[in-house]
């Protein structure tokens, strides 16, 4: 929390859109918190020489909550069988797993 804290600190407002990722992109701030996929959309627009993405170690929390099914998925048993799975404790140790 102490991380966190300090890079919101450098934060001018908290925007309800990925938008607010602009205002690191255009340096009014130093640093800012973004949602990885919003993140990487403003590097390739500022240019990876100008920005970057940073997953603070140790501290960083990737989670399952963006797992579901559409309405009217062609196959809804096996979105049912995935989802079990993404949620069950074999699917969350494959989700913590570390990189590589």
């Amino acid at each position: 929390m102490g991380l966190i804290t300090r890079i919101c600190a450098n934060v001018h407002r908290f925007g309800e859109a990925a938008s607010r990722s602009l205002e690191t992109a255009m340096r009014d701030v130093a640093a800012g918190m973004a949602i990885d996929q919003y993140a990487e959309t403003v590097i390739r627009l500022a240019g990876k020489d100008k920005l970057g993405f940073v997953l603070p170690a140790d501290v960083t929390v990737l989670d399952a909550d963006a797992v579901g099914m559409l309405n009217g998925a062609p196959s809804p048993e096996l979105a049912k069988l995935f989802i079990e799975f993404a949620l069950s404790k074999d699917g969350q140790r494959v989700l913590y797993q570390p990189v590589g």
